[in-house]
């Protein structure tokens, strides 16, 4: 039978971490590269790829840490390190190749494909031994917010492409900008009426600590 207790649990935290994560991703697909042409000069495009290709699989691991918890309780983590060792091997192997024909980038690419492993790994593991429904899951959390995210996703490489922050001032106001568009369209097309509420409730506590 499906674990009925986990389920729930798992998709209402995975939604807010799948928000938070995908914040930190976009935010950085908008400006990260103008903030390293500011930070250390340009002809250092290489590293804004490689820090995207190095956090876009935290977006599908991370918001399904909870089921790690159930791992170390029905003594299943032989079972994850075997996806370990796998991704490990993975990465070692691929990753002397594209490194040597590609340098960082190429490295880089084989720690994502290595990641993408580890998460397909610990999918079969949900759901195999788990028994964790991971369809449920999926449609609860990434697929019932794919739409407004592809337009986000979109947003953020709009910003990246088409409007350069000449200076740090600029930085912050392109950033602020995409921080508020990213928030609106969280608040009025994804969240629902208890995640809202828990959001404003969050609001409200950080504006009372700002006016103690």
């Amino acid at each position: 039978s499906h674990n009925e207790d986990i389920k729930p649990l798992m998709i209402k935290i995975a939604r807010i971490q799948i928000l938070i994560i995908a914040l930190l991703i976009l935010g950085f697909i908008a400006v990260g590269d103008d903030f390293i042409t500011l930070w250390v000069g340009p002809g250092y495009e290489s590293v804004y790829k490689s820090v995207i290709l190095l956090t876009i699989p935290s977006f599908l691991y991370l918001p399904k840490m909870i089921a790690n918890n159930a791992i170390l309780a029905q003594n299943l983590v032989r079972k994850q390190a075997e996806v370990f060792m796998l991704m490990g091997i993975f990465n070692l192997a691929v990753g002397y190749f594209l490194a040597d024909c590609f340098g960082a980038l190429g490295f880089s690419l084989s720690i994502f494909l290595a990641y993408i492993i580890r998460t397909i790994g610990m999918d079969l593991i949900y759901y195999k031994n788990l028994k964790i429904n991971l369809k449920v899951f999926y449609s609860s959390s990434y697929l019932s917010m794919i739409i407004q995210l592809s337009i986000l996703v979109l947003i953020s490489v709009m910003f990246s492409r088409f409007w350069v922050a000449h200076g740090w001032l600029y930085l912050i106001i392109k950033g602020g900008v995409f921080v508020c568009i990213y928030f609106y369209i969280v608040y009025h097309w994804i969240l629902n009426s208890t995640e809202k509420t828990l959001f404003l409730s969050l609001l409200g506590n950080q504006f009372k600590k700002r006016n103690q």
